[in-house]
């Protein structure tokens, strides 16, 4: 049993699973308890053989998980404070975390777990992506990080950044050399009218001009808005920078954590779409406490969303623990929705406008995540 500092998802589970006496089973009844299984979930679910495709019901039942890569969280600190931010990141730090730097030491810890699961086939993608907060606040823990993930292999390194840090272009150049020199591939840079409050168009330009120079590939992210499209938002970066771009891709945000609180949705274009499932977009992700989720997006601000701290388990273990989950495998493979309806059915009240949305309803209450973990057992 994986014991944390917080109530995480296996906190919870591992409550649940001692509410039932474990059971010897005999090998050869074996197979029938598996099957005995089986139809109780289906049951519990609501699933009827043909409410979902037999695909996805197979890949439910017998695949592994597969995780496109590790993700970790730096800092929790950021100069900016965005209305929009997933990170919840602020200069004084994350509203639950606080001011927090994962330690080298720990990052070491991560990059060998995550390589000893490409061998067990769970770490799909051999990359290694830095995120934040903002890095950025502190270069040299961001290319010591570098040099790590690629002591243990990885070939894709990736970060991200507001890029606060191109007011001038020959700092831009120079922190884009070091970059380069210590492995780094693409960069990730965070650009919107929520950005844009703290963080200039004049800098984005610098830093994607700089990385085009050194030949880091330049992944421009930018969100909309009802006021601002992201024609908008393209029309204060200059062409050189637009030109050197290894692409540019825009979203509308969905309103979890910060955004829900400080976001009308009357400010964004709603998706509407709570249909489809997880397994394409799951990652190994550390915070900058050491806590593991299994996605680097809406369940990282979801409090019962860990599966374990790598200051008492090993990245593997709890990899191996994620695969395992009933409840994070109908997630993967059959989607929120499936969890939603099976919720209401218990009398709560969830909606959410996407699917990153609902998620972050369900999963960031104890009370309906303690739910799903009682009739789905862990």
């Amino acid at each position: 049993m994986l014991t944390v500092d917080h109530p995480g998802w296996h906190a919870i589970s591992c409550a649940a699973s001692h509410q039932q006496e474990a059971v010897p089973v005999s090998d050869s009844g074996q197979h029938d308890s598996m099957l005995g299984e089986r139809r109780r979930v289906m049951k519990v679910l609501g699933l009827a053989k043909n409410s979902v495709c037999a695909e996805r019901l197979n890949l439910f039942w017998n695949k592994d998980l597969s995780f496109n890569g590790v993700v970790v969280d730096l800092t929790s600190r950021c100069n900016a404070r965005c209305r929009v931010c997933l990170a919840d990141a602020g200069p004084t730090g994350h509203t639950r975390l606080g001011k927090q730097w994962l330690p080298i030491e720990r990052v070491e810890i991560v990059a060998a777990g995550g390589a000893s699961l490409i061998s067990r086939g769970l770490l799909s993608r051999r990359s290694f992506h830095i995120v934040g907060g903002e890095p950025f606040l502190d270069v040299r823990r961001v290319l010591e990080t570098l040099d790590v993930a690629r002591k243990y292999g990885y070939p894709l390194l990736t970060t991200v950044t507001n890029g606060f840090w191109g007011k001038r272009i020959d700092v831009a150049r120079r922190i884009c050399a070091q970059l380069a020199a210590h492995g780094l591939l693409v960069l990730g840079v965070s650009w919107d009218c929520w950005h844009a409050e703290y963080v200039s168009a004049e800098c984005i330009s610098n830093v994607m001009i700089a990385c085009h120079e050194y030949d880091i590939m330049v992944s421009l992210r930018l969100l909309s808005c009802r006021e601002h499209s992201e024609c908008n938002m393209l029309d204060s970066i200059c062409e050189d920078a637009l030109a050197g771009a290894y692409s540019i891709s825009s979203n509308v945000p969905s309103l979890t954590g910060r955004a829900a609180r400080e976001i009308r949705s009357s400010e964004v274009v709603r998706q509407d779409s709570v249909h489809g499932c997880c397994s394409d977009c799951l990652a190994l992700y550390v915070d900058p406490a050491g806590f593991v989720y299994p996605c680097c997006s809406t369940l990282t601000e979801c409090e019962f969303g860990s599966f374990g701290n790598t200051s008492n388990c090993s990245l593997a273990s709890i990899g191996e623990s994620m695969n395992k989950s009933v409840v994070l495998r109908v997630l993967a493979f059959l989607g929120p929705a499936i969890l939603a309806k099976l919720l209401r059915g218990m009398g709560y009240i969830v909606s959410g406008a996407d699917k990153c949305e609902l998620c972050w309803r369900i999963f960031s209450s104890r009370d309906m995540t303690s739910a799903l973990y009682r009739v789905l057992g862990s």
